[in-house]
């Protein structure tokens, strides 16, 4: 009788070690996404006690959860708690991560949503004109998103030359010499620079 009560206690026992100790992790408390240098992205999750590897994935824009690089289980795997993503293209993204051992994955945790804007689009226009017989303005639309503009000058139908970065949307020119020119303008942010947007040709004679 004793050694069957004995038996059934240490059962009881090995039961309930097996259903403290066989379980998944808890979620990660926070994801969180940062934008650095206008297109890198860092992310950082919370540290989760029993877990051995964490699983992310993104979400681009409104597709669907997914990973572009080499998976598991469909997912980036990891063994630290953080991230780095270098030359990311424009659009938005999201991040979830979930904590895993050997028994198991807890649910996703979800970062905030970040944008990465990219370079700025091309000026819509650029206009030059003649003013006083042979001073030349030049004024271009301005661009959301971009902190200067380049531009360059072609007179006659030699090379583009003498690149001048500018914060304003136009510059002038006072006396120039008798030619015929042309500029053009591109807008930059800190990530890159736009296509060029050319102006039409003015004569100083």
């Amino acid at each position: 009788m004793y050694k069957k009560y004995l038996s059934s206690a240490l059962f009881c026992v090995s039961a309930i070690s097996t259903s403290v100790y066989a379980a998944a992790p808890a979620m990660p408390s926070s994801v969180f996404a940062t934008v650095n240098n206008g297109n890198d992205v860092h992310l950082q999750w919370s540290s989760v006690p029993g877990a051995l590897r964490y699983i992310r994935q993104v979400r681009i824009d409104s597709e669907h959860w997914s990973n572009p690089e080499l998976a598991w289980k469909n997912g980036k795997l990891y063994e630290t708690t953080s991230a780095n993503y270098y030359n990311i293209r424009a659009d938005g993204y999201q991040y979830r991560v979930k904590a895993c051992n050997n028994d198991g994955c807890s649910n996703y945790t979800y970062s905030n949503k970040i944008i990465i804007n990219g370079a700025p689009q091309a000026p819509k226009s650029v206009t030059a004109t003649v003013q006083n017989g042979n001073d030349i303005n030049i004024s271009w639309s301005a661009v959301s998103g971009a902190s200067s503009y380049i531009r360059e000058a072609k007179v006659n139908s030699g090379d583009w030359i003498n690149p001048k970065a500018y914060v304003d949307t136009s510059a002038s020119f006072k006396s120039v010499s008798a030619n015929r020119y042309q500029y053009r303008v591109r807008a930059c942010n800190s990530v890159g620079c736009s296509l060029w947007t050319y102006s039409n040709s003015v004569a100083v004679y």
